[in-house]
Formats: C-alpha cells, structure tokens, sequence
C-alpha cells in the first residue's frame, strides 16, 4: 500500500476476501451495503463476487468491460436479484457509463418513442507521455476475442428467455442508419471512425430493451488519421486472428507488446494520467413532434430534429472509471434508489433515475469530479 492508501484504510478499515473463497466473500458482502469490484479479468473473477453479493443482500457495482461477462450475469442472476430486491449492475466504469448514460439522455431529448437513432463517437487522448494499456484489460481482451462463439449462444439463450419473459416485441426506428465502415470518415466529428468492438454497443441495446424502444444505436472508435486507421486494423487484424485459438492466446499473452506496444505490466505513469483524456459524442436525430416513430420509410418526413452532447473528461481507464463508479455507489448508499426493484441492470437503467422517474444525484455527482456533459447547439 502506499501512504495514502494506508491512512485511508487505518480510518475506515479493511475487509479481506478472495475470490478462491466463498466463504471469505460471504463474510465481506455480509458486512457491506455497496460491493464495488474492481478484479478482472472478470471471466475469472467475477461470478463468485456477484453471487455472494446477492445472496448477503449487498448491492454490486463493477467497472467490467468484457461483453460476455456482463452478459452472462444478466442471464444467470437477474431472476436471483429480483427475487432478493438486490441491485446489480457490470460497465460502471468508462465502460460504459459516458455512453450509455450519454445515449439514454440524448433518446430522453426527444418526446417519447421519436428518437430515430443515436451515433456516438468514442475519442481518447493522449499527450506526450503516450499513452499506456495496463495488462490486466488487455488479457480481458484477448480473452474476449477467444470465446466469441461462447458470446453469440449466450445472446442466442438471452434473447429466447426475454421473449418467453416479456413476448411483445420492442418498437423499433423507422429511419435506422447504417453502420459506417471501418476507416470511413465522420463529418460530425471530423475523425476517421470504426465500429467499437467493446461492451458499449450491446449495454446500450440492453438499457434500450429494458425501455421497450430501440432507436438505430451505433457505437464507433475515433481515430484521427488514414495513417493511424491502417495501423489499428493491421495490429487489429493480427490479434483477431491469434485470439481465436488457445496456441495464439498464450503468444498474446506471452509477448504482449509485440502485438500492442502500449501494453504495460505496470500502469500508465503519474504524466499519462495527467496527459490523457476522452471525449464522447453523441448525435442523436428524430423528430420534434410527439407521434411514435413507426411503420416503413416514406409514411412520414424525415427526421426533424437533431440533437448533440458532448461529454469528456480526465484519463479514462483509472480517473474517469473511479469517478463513475463511485458516484454511482453514492447514489446506492444515499439510498435514492431504496424503493427501485432489484435486478441485473444497466448503468442507465438503474442509475438515472429513482423507482417514481425522478433524477438522481448520479450526473451531478460526476459534474462535481470533473465530468463534463455539454449540450451544443445543432444547425
């Protein structure tokens, strides 16, 4: 530990657990009210926590990035958590809170059911120092990419229980847009993009369904040149391919920065983190008026209506991630959330408001560290 560290834990205390040890997470979730777990990769090290979490009737926040985990709690404990009234929700870090949180305000901008879609533009930046990928999320994501048909049955088994569950179909956009290719440039925000292969996208459409109207959502990487789009998808290319089988995996992870240079065992440096920060923005386009968005192309005008926010900050991976996690379980411990039915959640289906409709604190919370969320003005 260091100095601080070591002062903050002589005031409060510290409860230790092990995820080898059911026992010992019995023990911490039994004497805590929020559970913020921080361990990946998750695929590993996660199940156990949430399980123990809801059984003890101890909420649980994470700051996972990896699909196939979120995922699979949604499907394996929702019923449990429901049952129990205990709030779970995985992503409430940088994954994925500025874009889920940011894609629920922007549908919210429009009058119910009109937001035809949402594009929203991912950028991250670095300053002299560079930038720096701590290991751990790289083994997350190498483990990722290797258990993608694991990802595709687990949809397949989620989306049958939902139908089952909910049977209506959820509304959709009249006026989707199509996914931009990889490499094309983005007016909007003056970047050569590729779609985000990360959690982003699919906690979105979960925080959508969970609505019961599904806007044409699409999740996209800024990269700022032809040139550094080429080395993206050449490095991109290469690790895809050596994901997919065991013999590949193991020389990922054996030689990590032959396949990402950036990838560091030790963290970003006291200058990287002051160096780096992101910005995310959102357009979202539909139409003033209060009619739902329904039926085929050609029954009613285009689009009327377009809306942008920008929401930036700090340093993602450590800054922005501790910001919004901890806001988050402020809101938990608060108890504005008291009366809203447990469940897997989303973190803007769970976070944003009470269980009346009301706001909470979660948006002001992260202002006051340094979040910024701006509305521009659209031509």
């Amino acid at each position: 530990m260091t100095s601080s560290t070591q002062d903050v834990a002589s005031r409060v205390g510290v409860l230790e657990a092990n995820t080898s040890d059911d026992a010992s997470l019995q023990r911490m979730a039994s004497q805590a009210v929020v559970c913020i777990n921080a361990v990946g990769p998750f695929r590993f090290h996660g199940r156990q926590v949430v399980r123990a979490c809801i059984e003890a009737g101890c909420s649980y926040l994470d700051i996972c990035g990896e699909p196939e985990f979120i995922e699979a709690v949604a499907y394996e404990y929702d019923d449990l958590a429901r049952e129990r009234g205990v709030h779970v929700a995985s992503a409430c870090g940088f994954d994925s809170v500025p874009v889920d949180v940011g894609n629920a305000l922007v549908v919210k901008a429009f009058p119910p059911r009109c937001c035809c879609s949402v594009e929203t533009y991912i950028e991250l930046r670095s300053g002299p120092s560079g930038a720096a990928l701590h290991f751990p999320t790289y083994a997350s994501a190498v483990h990722g990419l290797g258990s993608v048909q694991e990802l595709r049955r687990l949809r397949t088994a989620a989306a049958a229980k939902r139908k089952e569950r909910e049977g209506e179909r959820v509304g959709k956009s009249a006026f989707p847009v199509p996914m931009r290719a990889a490499g094309s440039y983005a007016e909007d925000v003056g970047m050569y993009v590729i779609p985000f292969i990360g959690a982003d996208a699919s906690v979105v459409k979960r925080t959508e369904l969970a609505n019961g109207f599904m806007p044409s959502s699409r999740v996209y990487m800024c990269l700022p040149s032809r040139y550094r789009f080429l080395q993206f998808a050449l490095y991109g290319s290469l690790f895809k391919g050596l994901a997919k089988y065991a013999v590949g995996r193991r020389l990922l992870l054996s030689y990590p920065r032959v396949f990402c240079p950036i990838v560091s065992m030790e963290g970003p440096t006291s200058a990287q983190l002051r160096e780096t920060s992101f910005k995310v923005t959102l357009v979202g386009s539909g139409f003033e008026g209060d009619e739902p968005v329904r039926g085929k192309e050609g029954e009613r005008e285009r689009p009327d209506k377009r809306v942008r926010l920008e929401i930036s900050g700090p340093e993602p991976g450590y800054l922005t991630c501790s910001i919004c996690i901890v806001s988050a379980a402020r809101v938990l411990v608060r108890g504005e959330l008291s009366g809203k039915a447990g469940g897997v959640h989303t973190p803007a289906g769970l976070l944003l408001t009470d269980e009346a409709g009301k706001e909470t604190s979660f948006v002001h919370l992260m202002k006051q560290r340094g979040i910024v969320f701006d509305w521009v003005p659209v031509s």
